[in-house]
């Protein structure tokens, strides 16, 4: 049963309160194989760069990570960066104190 709804198509579910929308667009066998030929032909995936500053790169990791997942991940991991960070300096200045003698 379809109901019309300004030009729409829509049609009915089992579940009166949801009208689902019909697709008018799809896509034949033909249609799909010469998408695929065009984008065999096209061959963008060997012309990507991908991100290429430090800033892009790690924006672009994060991809796929959402609903604050990663901030909470960066405050845990925060206190132990941080201290790694001060073995690093230390460690910095052990050799500079090597170097000199």
């Amino acid at each position: 049963m379809s109901q019309s709804d300004g030009g729409g198509n829509f049609e009915k579910t089992s579940n009166p309160n949801l009208i689902r929308r019909r697709s008018t667009t799809g896509w034949t066998t033909e249609r799909r194989a010469a998408y695929a030929a065009m984008m065999r032909e096209r061959r963008a995936w060997e012309h990507s760069t991908g991100p290429r500053t430090p800033d892009g790169k790690k924006r672009s990791s994060r991809n796929g990570t959402g609903r604050g997942r990663i901030q909470r991940v960066d405050a845990e991991l925060a206190p132990i960066e941080a201290l790694m960070r001060a073995m690093e300096e230390e460690r910095k200045e052990i050799m500079e104190a090597l170097k000199g003698t």
